[in-house]
């Protein structure tokens, strides 16, 4: 027997995975939420994934694939900016809601083994980024305290909660990389 077919691509159903854990976190997510933003019934997504751990679990795998796609095209810059790095790595534009939200969405990738390679990976992006922007301004910081300052900033913005998590990276890291010397 042949099912209807789909209306709905599993990248939006990611998209619309990533909508819903923005607005209301993991925890809080349904399978009928995600369904209602691509247009399809719960149970449809339950034949298509399996579970919400699953959903979860192709979710993250998708935003993985988004960022190495992306950082891919960072590294072709030849003279890339600090705006053009955080445009590569910020999947969205944070408030402090969501960004909490995507925090906890992190977590699940630190505590679930079939996530880790996931976190590692976006890790590992991140740090190929931002060595292509020191590198390429003769900057003379070690990746990993960019990488390090750019976590930490995340966390600071999630407890103060002021403006747009771009704007407070984009300031925090050009303090951090303006007063450091060229080589």
């Amino acid at each position: 027997m042949v099912g209807r077919p789909r209306r709905y691509s599993d990248d939006s159903v990611a998209r619309a995975t990533l909508a819903v854990i923005s607005s209301k976190g993991v925890h809080a997510l349904k399978l009928s939420d995600v369904a209602a933003i691509v247009g399809a019934t719960a149970a449809s997504l339950v034949r298509r994934f399996g579970t919400k751990r699953l959903l979860l679990l192709h979710t993250s795998e998708w935003c993985v694939r988004e960022l190495t796609e992306r950082v891919h095209k960072f590294l072709s810059l030849q003279k890339p900016s600090l705006r053009e790095l955080l445009e590569t790595v910020l999947v969205v534009e944070h408030d402090v809601a969501s960004m909490r939200h995507h925090a906890e969405f992190l977590l699940l990738d630190l505590k679930d083994s079939d996530f880790e390679h996931n976190a590692r990976t976006v890790f590992d992006m991140q740090r190929l980024a931002i060595r292509h922007l020191l590198h390429s301004d003769c900057i003379a910081l070690h990746e990993d305290v960019v990488l390090a300052a750019y976590h930490g900033a995340c966390l600071v913005f999630m407890m103060t909660g002021e403006g747009k998590a771009f704007e407070y990276l984009h300031t925090t890291l050009t303090n951090l990389i303006t007063d450091t010397p060229s080589e």
